[in-house]
């Protein structure tokens, strides 16, 4: 019965710091709201584990509030300097989709028309 238990508990302890131990490894800092949000801070850290991201940083409003700012990883590919919230990113072609939506909210509002040349 005790030995069970004993066992229960070093497993819980090995598991938790197993998760300290990945998150350290990644650097990972910010903050969640609540523990409906956890879910996502587990699959930032999981692109990090997969080998899908070096580094990376994630900001979720939802309702108008904050719930999840996290970064973490690293800026090189040596692994020698932290990715973080003032880390500069290159958005390359993702600046397409954001003109096409303020053109689009443009036309919606009537500040441009299409039809004019």
């Amino acid at each position: 019965k005790y030995v069970l238990l004993v066992a229960i508990i070093i497993t819980g302890i090995i598991i938790a710091l197993r998760c300290k131990e990945v998150s350290n490894i990644y650097n990972i800092i910010g903050t969640i709201e609540n523990d409906d949000w956890q879910f996502v801070r587990n699959l930032f850290q999981q692109n990090f584990i997969d080998g899908l991201d070096l580094g990376a940083s994630l900001a979720i409003y939802h309702n108008g509030k904050l719930v999840v700012d996290l970064c973490g990883g690293w800026f090189d590919q040596e692994k020698t300097k932290s990715y973080t919230n003032d880390t500069l990113e290159l958005i390359l072609s993702t600046s397409k989709g954001i003109v096409a939506i303020a053109v689009a909210l443009c036309v919606q509002n009537g500040l441009i028309d299409c039809n004019e040349r």
